[in-house]
């Protein structure tokens, strides 16, 4: 003569556990994995346990919250970097490249930016590239489709940026630059 009620599944997070689906006697307070009341369980057994944490492989390709690529160059859950493969968009007008980027609970230090990352973006003007990059690969700015770079005006470093290599040819047709 249990009077049960049905207490939904919560899925675990990389900070706290989750329980399964299961019912609960609202008189006696016992739980049971079944509607009739007859197999009762314990809260440990109905326990998900907290989920790890799991950088993503080296060379795979990680998007961020809002669609940017980047390729994974150190695959760590506490220090993982990541190279900064496109934005999304290519109709952006400014763009700013993080010192971290995180994704799937884990944050990578974005340490260079890709080749061509910024091909076939024809109206972006400025560019601020965060401390952590340390690398600007060749062709930043070159147009895959012959087409003429984009109208880029300004690139900056953040305060505090160590770059150390800048690719052959990343600022290529870059005519209204004006600003690095």
């Amino acid at each position: 003569n249990h009077k049960l009620t049905t207490v939904n599944k919560v899925e675990a997070t990389t900070k706290k556990t989750g329980i399964k689906a299961h019912y609960k006697c609202s008189g006696c307070s016992k739980l049971f994995s079944d509607a009739t009341g007859k197999n009762e369980v314990t809260k440990s057994a109905l326990t998900i346990p907290v989920e790890k944490k799991v950088a993503a492989a080296k060379g795979s390709i990680i998007k961020d919250k809002n669609g940017n690529k980047y390729k994974v160059t150190k695959s760590s859950v506490k220090n993982g970097t990541v190279t900064y493969v496109s934005p999304k968009n290519k109709k952006i007008t400014s763009i700013k490249i993080a010192d971290t980027v995180k994704v799937d609970g884990i944050t990578y230090k974005i340490t260079a930016i890709s080749k061509n990352a910024f091909s076939g973006c024809k109206k972006l003007k400025k560019v601020t590239i965060g401390k952590n990059v340390t690398k600007i690969l060749a062709y930043l700015f070159y147009p895959y489709d012959g087409s003429y770079a984009p109208k880029i005006i300004s690139v900056e470093f953040e305060d505090g940026s160590v770059c150390e290599s800048i690719g052959e040819f990343a600022f290529s047709g870059c005519e209204a630059l004006t600003k690095l």
